[in-house]
């Protein structure tokens, strides 16, 4: 019986020292612009714990005027989650790496904190060597027999257009090329992600060290090679967009250029700031000097567009 009393008596000091523990050990983070706050670390350690800790630190983050909460747990620490849920916190997005939950904390106010990610990044490389022939690649899991299609893929995160493009250009063929321009794009909706997706048709050159005949990707592609405009017609299903191709191989022929440069009226510019630029990139100037004349959007997109 004194056995008893003496472990029910530890185990009382466990769970109080273990609750104030919780109590007094609020969340901390990472402050925006935007009067949020971004938590991803300082759990507490037991589960048991997290409520009281979540509910102290609400206290204390509407004291300091803070509107959204962004809450990153990382997988190991998937307890926690039913327990943010329960306290008002929305799923926002899962990442291998992280599992994020969000809470708006104004009762009077709408909620403004920004959606999932739901725009995905695809492109595919126009190019055109010095016979006017665009290289086409055939998908080795491809959803069609025998369809042929542009070279390209999705962007990878942190990944800009040009290097994207390049990269898989690379990846699926083995030839190395430069980045000249952007010829269109397309913005659609995505049903399997219920999502969007932009789409970048790239004026993309053949670099000097490249070889001229692709070396399909094994694991990926079927096949790759060179197709005239006639041979592209011949085909039983016309590669998605082939007017974007049609309109390069005109301009080539047109501009008589056999270098592979030039498709594209304008392209991406990168600049000092570290961003891409739509157009001809301008720095600003000195009042006395006026800038020179910006393309318009109509201008890098096919007027048949």
């Amino acid at each position: 019986e004194t056995m008893w009393c003496v472990g029910a008596g530890i185990l009382a000091t466990v769970t109080f020292v273990r609750s104030m523990k919780g109590r007094l050990s609020t969340l901390d983070g990472k402050s925006d612009m935007f009067q949020g706050i971004t938590v991803s670390e300082g759990w507490a350690e037991h589960a048991s714990d997290f409520k009281a800790q979540l509910i102290a630190s609400e206290e204390k983050w509407k004291k300091e005027g803070k509107r959204g909460i962004w809450l990153q747990f990382p997988p190991s620490r998937s307890d926690l989650l039913p327990i943010a849920h329960g306290q008002g916190y929305a799923y926002h997005h899962a990442l291998a790496t992280e599992i994020v939950m969000t809470k708006w904390l104004p009762q009077d106010e709408p909620n403004l904190l920004p959606l999932h990610p739901f725009t995905s990044v695809g492109v595919g490389a126009v190019v055109i060597n010095k016979q006017n022939q665009v290289l086409l690649v055939q998908e080795k899991w491809a959803f069609l027999p025998d369809y042929w299609k542009l070279s390209g893929g999705l962007a990878d995160p942190g990944e800009d257009i040009p290097t994207a493009v390049l990269r898989e250009l690379k990846e699926e063929t083995g030839l190395v090329g430069t980045f000249n321009g952007v010829l269109g794009f397309v913005h659609r909706f995505n049903r399997r992600t219920n999502g969007m997706d932009l789409y970048f048709a790239c004026d993309v050159q053949l670099a000097e060290e490249s070889p001229e005949e692709p070396s399909p990707c094994p694991n990926e592609i079927k096949a790759a090679k060179w197709f005239s405009w006639d041979d592209i017609e011949k085909l039983p299903a016309k590669p998605w967009l082939h007017h974007w191709i049609e309109y390069a191989i005109n301009r080539r022929k047109n501009a008589g250029a056999e270098d592979g440069s030039g498709l594209a009226p304008a392209g991406w510019t990168r600049a000092g700031d570290g961003l891409l630029h739509l157009g001809h990139y301008q720095p600003i100037l000195p009042v006395d000097k006026p800038f020179p004349p910006v393309p318009t959007y109509s201008s890098f997109i096919p007027a048949a567009l």
